[in-house]
C-alpha cells in the first residue's frame, strides 16, 4: 500500500507540475499487443497454459532528458475490454508506469514500476461446468471487480524509421513472491510527435 501511494504522488506531481524546468522532448503514441500473465492461464482442456495472444493495447507517453542520455518517461496505457477465455466474463485492463530512459544510438533502454489495473465484469448468466460425473450448471456472479498490483518493467524502444519506432516491455508482477511472481510482455510500435511548443 505505502508503494502504490509513494507511486502515485509520483506520477501525479510530473503530471500536474505547473513548471518542470524544461520542455517536453518527445510525446508518443503506441499501438501492439499485451500477453498477460504468460505460463500461469490454462487455455484448454490439454493444460496449455498462454504464451501468446493478441490483446490490443494502447499506450502514450511524454519524455524529459536530463542531458543526452538520461530520461524520465511518464506512460499510461490501457486495452480494451474483452472476454479473454472465459466468454461470460468481461475484462478491462490499464496501467500507469513510470520509466527511466537510456538513449544510445536509435536504441532507448526502460526500467521503471507502476500500478497495474484489471477489472472484471460478470453478467450472472448460468454456465454449465464438468463436475467429475457429468455436467453441472453453476451462476456466474453478477458483480464487477478491479485488481491493483505493483508492477516493475523493463524493455526497449527501436527508432525504426524517422517518426517511426518499435517496442518490446516485460511487466514483472510479485518478483519477491516465489509462488505469485508472475510476467506479461507488450509487443508494439510508437509514432514519434516529437518536442512539444508548449512547457508544463
Amino acid at each position: 500500500m505505502a508503494k502504490s501511494k509513494i507511486l502515485a504522488l509520483v506520477l501525479s506531481t510530473m503530471l500536474c507540475l505547473p513548471s518542470w524546468g524544461a520542455k517536453i522532448d518527445n510525446a508518443t503514441l503506441g499501438f501492439g499487443t499485451l500477453t498477460n500473465f504468460v505460463g500461469k492461464v490454462q487455455t484448454n482442456k490439454q493444460s496449455d497454459t498462454r504464451k501468446f495472444e493478441f490483446s490490443p493495447y494502447f499506450n502514450g507517453t511524454l519524455r524529459w532528458f536530463f542531458n543526452d542520455k538520461f530520461s524520465i518517461i511518464p506512460e499510461i496505457g490501457c486495452g480494451l475490454p474483452e472476454s479473454g477465455e472465459d466468454d461470460k466474463i468481461s475484462r478491462f485492463h490499464y496501467e500507469t508506469l513510470l520509466h527511466l530512459g537510456y538513449s544510445y544510438n536509435d536504441l532507448t533502454f526502460i526500467l521503471g514500476a507502476g500500478l497495474s489495473f484489471t477489472r472484471l465484469t460478470s453478467d450472472g448468466s448460468e454456465v454449465t461446468l464438468d463436475n467429475g460425473l457429468g455436467t453441472s450448471t453453476f451462476y456466474m456472479p453478477e458483480a464487477t471487480s478491479t485488481s491493483r498490483n505493483f508492477v516493475q518493467t523493463l524493455g526497449v524502444d527501436y527508432n525504426i524509421y524517422q517518426d517511426w519506432g518499435a517496442q518490446g516491455k516485460v511487466i514483472l508482477y510479485n518478483v519477491t513472491d516465489e509462488k505469485k511472481k508472475a510476467w506479461s510482455y507488450f509487443l508494439g510500435v510508437n509514432y514519434f510527435f516529437g518536442q512539444l511548443d508548449w512547457e508544463l
